[in-house]
């Protein structure tokens, strides 16, 4: 079982990861830290804003609905960004 601590850590850790790629594609990272909220990090570029809700595993049938329906601007982007045991990670447009 892993500690609450080391979860948190991984989460962060992942965050960073995204947050990072957004720096290189133009966009301003905002990350939301500690808030246990439905948005996890905030881009924003002069075209448009993404939100994103970064997961460690797949996102419970709850978690889609409740981010799916968040009323957003025509220019703002909801992702999930899903990563897997290897690192490797997948974008989820929602």
């Amino acid at each position: 079982m892993i500690k609450p601590i080391q979860k948190y850590k991984k989460g962060r850790r992942l965050e960073y990861r995204v947050m990072k790629e957004l720096k290189e594609k133009g966009y301003y990272p905002i990350r939301s830290a500690g808030s246990h909220g439905i948005i996890d990090l905030v881009g924003i570029s002069s075209k448009n804003i993404v939100l994103i809700q970064v997961k460690s595993e797949k996102p419970t049938f709850k978690q889609k609905k409740e981010f799916a329906s968040l009323k957003v601007p025509d220019n703002c982007l909801k992702f999930f960004v899903i990563f897997g045991k290897r690192g490797q990670y997948k974008k989820i447009l929602v």
